[in-house]
């Protein structure tokens, strides 16, 4: 009887003790690690929804125009080239002079290309003569005109087409901020197309062509005007030149009265 009674005792001690390391262990054991944060990566996917370019099927031409559903093309607003810097070869000063674009500041000089933009220093007013790299560090613009490229036409095309783009990523560098706008190349007449082997519409129309590719419709646009000068050729018409190259003063306010027409806004 006593021998039962000790075994008894026994059992009920070792399942006591066997009871207790269970219990320890489980109070013991070590926090699982949780599983992968949903809300922070919801929150990763959200900021990717957020830089998704806008679909190219909601860009729209207005005038030749590429634009996004956030922009409008029309009438400048008052004060709207308060903030704008025109740079250009003769043709701009052209516009400077003649075209009443009030508000702007110009960067243009009669013989401007791609080989000598920024190694030629232009009188720009405020600043004194000054070169276009500079002048871009010096202040910001929100918007930049650009209309060169009939005094570069002796060049290799592509190594031409390779240039501007050098000069479009400094500007763009430089301004990040600015919408950048570049003008037609204006074409020449007749007489002079068709006797100068690079001189001619068919070469300014591929450089033409060139920068019309590389409007994005955000940042980046790209405002057509021979239109207002071609004959039914697709030359400058006599009416509207003396030189086969520069329209005549009294018509650079239709250039003029053009692109005002088609001031970007909504950015």
């Amino acid at each position: 009887m006593i021998i039962k009674k000790i075994l008894y005792t026994a059992l009920i001690l070792i399942v006591l003790v066997v009871a207790a390391v269970l219990i320890h262990g489980r109070a013991g054991k070590a926090p699982q690690p949780a599983p992968a944060n949903n809300a922070e990566s919801f929150a990763v996917a959200e900021d990717a929804d957020d830089s998704d370019p806008v679909p190219e099927d909601l860009l729209v031409k207005k005038d030749g125009i590429l634009i996004g559903p956030e922009l409008t093309v029309g009438e400048a607003p008052e004060g709207y080239y308060s903030d704008a810097l025109f740079v250009g070869d003769s043709r701009f000063v052209g516009l400077q002079t003649y075209g009443k674009i009030d508000g702007a500041l110009w960067f243009c000089s009669t013989g401007l290309g791609i080989s000598n933009y920024n190694g030629k220093d232009v009188d720009v007013r405020g600043y004194g003569d000054i070169n276009l790299e500079t002048l871009l560090k010096k202040k910001s613009f929100g918007k930049i005109f650009i209309c060169m490229g009939i005094n570069d036409l002796g060049y290799n095309m592509e190594k031409l087409k390779g240039r501007f783009a050098d000069l479009f990523g400094t500007v763009r560098k430089l301004n990040p901020d600015a919408m950048l706008i570049l003008v037609s190349n204006l074409h020449v007449g007749y007489s002079r197309s068709s006797t100068d082997k690079w001189v001619n519409n068919s070469r300014i129309n591929e450089l033409n062509g060139y920068f019309e590719s590389l409007q994005d419709g955000h940042t980046v646009f790209y405002i057509e005007c021979n239109g207002l000068f071609d004959n039914a050729s697709g030359d400058m018409d006599s009416t509207y030149t003396h030189d086969s190259t520069h329209i005549l003063g009294k018509y650079y306010t239709v250039w003029g009265d053009y692109i005002k027409a088609h001031a970007i806004t909504g950015k």
